[in-house]
């Protein structure tokens, strides 16, 4: 059970996906759930003699997850994006904690400072306050459902909480390119969506309040001011990805009639 494996998913990562390898190094076994990626990408991975390429063409990052969670040899895995990367004091963590001979825990959750419109965030996400990311944990213990793009895993047993932070360093991070993933993952949340999971989901105070809440949350409870101009923008740009997700499930209701 001492085994550790990294499960990253890629497409197209050629400008992240080193640095990211490159703090991986130490574990036994990187599995990169790849789709068809045609940049370079695939090439870079040939550079690193723990890393194993598996093809998985479907455009649900989650079901891509699954595969390498399941396809995985170690008992403890990594989970990963490929513009994420593992410091030295977050590494030197998780080996005290793998090899551990009284290791309780089911899993750990980590806190990740991101680096978005030129500048490190801690507050917004919410992650300065209590570890938010389902970071290390044993194999067949975390689990997607695969219904939406953004959703909570399933997840068995007790779970604690990592000390250290992970860096999320995401390529050319911008309101364009933000919109643009917006409308892109929102149109796959919709292709999902059964019309009366439509009609479930949809009412019209969801579409007012739950952005606003979620504006409150992230600028206000969790301190986003705190991360300037930044913060600010990135609270709005999240809450209008929520408003938009719900005036889609509204459309699927008009167009099913």
């Amino acid at each position: 059970m001492g085994r550790i494996s990294a499960v990253i998913t890629t497409y197209n990562s050629v400008h992240s996906i080193g640095k990211c390898l490159d703090a991986l190094k130490w574990v036994d076994e990187i599995l990169v759930i790849d789709s068809q990626s045609n940049d370079g990408t695939l090439e870079i991975c040939s550079r690193y003699p723990n890393v194993r390429v598996i093809q998985n063409a479907s455009v649900y990052p989650n079901v891509k997850r699954n595969q390498g969670y399941e396809e995985a040899q170690g008992g403890w895995i990594i989970a990963l994006d490929s513009d994420e990367i593992v410091p030295l004091a977050l590494a030197d963590e998780i080996k005290k904690i793998v090899f551990c001979h009284k290791q309780t825990k089911a899993g750990y959750l980590a806190s990740g400072r991101e680096f978005i419109f030129g500048r490190w965030l801690y507050y917004v996400q919410g992650q300065k306050h209590r570890p938010q990311r389902y970071f290390l944990f044993r194999k067949g213990y975390l689990k997607y459902a695969c219904k939406r793009i953004h959703e909570m895993p399933r997840i068995k047993g007790r779970w604690g909480y990592f000390k250290n932070w992970f860096d999320h360093e995401p390529y050319n991070y911008t309101v364009s390119s933000f919109l643009k993933k917006m409308n892109s993952y929102t149109d796959k949340d919709t292709q999902l969506l059964k019309l009366e999971d439509a009609r479930k989901k949809f009412r019209r105070c969801k579409l007012v309040l739950l952005p606003l809440k979620n504006f409150f949350t992230m600028y206000i409870k969790h301190q986003g001011y705190r991360d300037g101009a930044q913060g600010f923008i990135l609270a709005v740009l999240n809450s209008m990805n929520i408003f938009v997700d719900y005036a889609k499930a509204w459309e699927i209701t008009l167009r099913r009639k």
